[in-house]
């Protein structure tokens, strides 16, 4: 298991001053509670509607939805490569896609892959 991310919280990823960008492997996980029947609107003035089962009965949820961290990987591009600031995007792109074929097949898992660059890491020559 991964850490667990709570989408109402903001979270800093500590890499090293060497890293010039940060690829992110997340899940997406939820989880249900059967609750009372509300008896009045939650705090976006929506009341919720029931869950039907097949018997007809009516049920109540609740949702707790997050996304847990599979894997994160730094890169670092080394000065005496020159590479220009495409180059660099280019090489995070083929990573990415790189992982995105690699979790394709990822059994019963919703497979999110995000990245960040410093924008000191681009020359400006």
């Amino acid at each position: 298991m991964g850490t667990k991310i709570d989408h109402d919280k903001l979270y800093k990823i500590q890499t090293y001053s060497f890293h010039d960008a940060v690829i992110t492997v997340t899940e997406a996980f939820y989880s249900r509670t059967e609750i009372d029947p509300p008896t009045k609107p939650n705090k976006w003035g929506h009341t919720q509607s029931p869950t039907v089962h097949a018997d007809g009965s009516e049920h109540y949820y609740k949702y707790d939805h997050w996304e847990e961290t599979v894997a994160v990987v730094p890169l670092h591009f080394d000065y005496e490569d020159n590479l220009t600031e495409a180059d660099k995007i280019k090489i995070v792109l083929d990573t990415v896609d790189a992982l995105q074929k690699a979790y394709a097949s990822y059994p019963d898992g919703e497979i999110s892959i995000s990245w960040s660059m410093r924008r000191n890491c681009i020359n400006q020559d």
